[in-house]
């Protein structure tokens, strides 16, 4: 109790409080010797000038405003971008199909025709199914990438340094695996290995003929 109350009672409550807001707006202060004299140097300013207490005019490598970090956050904010855009174009491939693609009664079990066995026709999809597709996986699936996008923007350009890019980058990654096994709750193993191995074509005109051939 005594220790609690020795800086209140020596330097007064005023001093603490401007103590533990300068601790938060600056991190933690490191103490080293320059010229004689005890220099203060916090956790914040090394961030923007590089380590301390190394100090120069020209901005460390480790800076945050130093062209290294910058050139690499950069990189990092195209590549996460370029990542989005290809799950945001998945999503619409999945929706295209699913659109012009006609629907049938749940109890039509004709919605398939096959041809010697070896080939199989899609040309109708039970009601059910399409409703179950797009409100459970493609929109969910949309959601998650908003998500995961603004959550991702903000890990990167939140960094104060390399090893924090490094460390949100494979968070980002666990987070991609997420939305990739997303459809995996779904679609059992079996299933995506063969829908993995079906090649599509058109074979009539429009958007509502697919011919789906099956490795035998």
């Amino acid at each position: 109790a005594a220790y609690k109350g020795f800086c209140p009672d020596i330097f007064g409550v005023l001093f603490e409080w401007l103590e533990l807001s300068r601790g938060k707006l600056c991190g933690k202060p490191f103490f080293y010797f320059e010229q004689g004299l005890i220099v203060a140097r916090y956790e914040t300013v090394g961030n923007y000038e590089g380590n301390w207490p190394r100090i120069a005019k020209a901005w460390k490598e480790d800076s945050i405003l130093g062209s290294v970090f910058t050139s690499f956050l950069m990189l990092l904010l195209f590549v996460w971008g370029m990542l989005i855009l290809t799950e945001f174009r998945t999503i619409y491939n999945h929706l295209f199909v699913l659109y012009y693609m006609p629907s049938t009664d749940d109890d039509n079990k004709l919605f398939v025709q096959s041809e010697d066995g070896k080939a199989m026709q899609i040309v109708a999809v039970p009601r059910s199914h399409k409703y179950f597709v797009l409100y459970v996986v493609i929109l969910s699936r949309f959601l998650i990438a908003l998500v995961v996008f603004y959550v991702g923007t903000n890990f990167l350009t939140a960094s104060a340094s390399l090893l924090e890019i490094v460390l949100n980058s494979t968070a980002l990654g666990f987070l991609l695996e997420v939305q990739a096994g997303f459809w995996g709750i779904w679609a059992g193993l079996g299933r995506l290995e063969k829908f993995g191995s079906l090649s599509l074509w058109r074979s009539c005109t429009g958007p509502t003929c697919w011919d789906c051939a099956w490795p035998m």
